[in-house]
């Protein structure tokens, strides 16, 4: 999978050769999205889905969301992590 610009041409192509200044630079730099949040982003993709939308449709997303919703699965899967590291020590006493 490759990201591409409104130009169509792959985003790795493209002269990005200064970061933004205030922007963040990894993904654990971006704030996770809240649950009210995640409700805002799958009420679309349901209807999309009942509506009978081919999975593999390309589609337009800000690459802002994308980011966060990877940003957000690393967040909980860390989580995950910590919680059965915590409950595995809590077993061993």
């Amino acid at each position: 999978m490759s990201l591409v610009g409104p130009d169509g041409k792959p985003l790795k192509d493209l002269p990005f050769s200064h970061p933004v200044i205030g922007q963040p630079s990894t993904l654990s730099d971006l704030t996770p999205f809240t649950p009210e949040e995640l409700v805002g982003i799958a009420m679309p993709l349901e209807q999309a889905l009942a509506a009978g939308v081919p999975l593999n449709m390309p589609s337009q997303v800000d690459t802002l969301v994308m980011f966060r919703l990877v940003a957000t699965v690393l967040y909980l899967q860390a989580e995950l992590d910590i919680q059965a590291v915590e409950a595995e020590e809590a077993g061993e006493e």
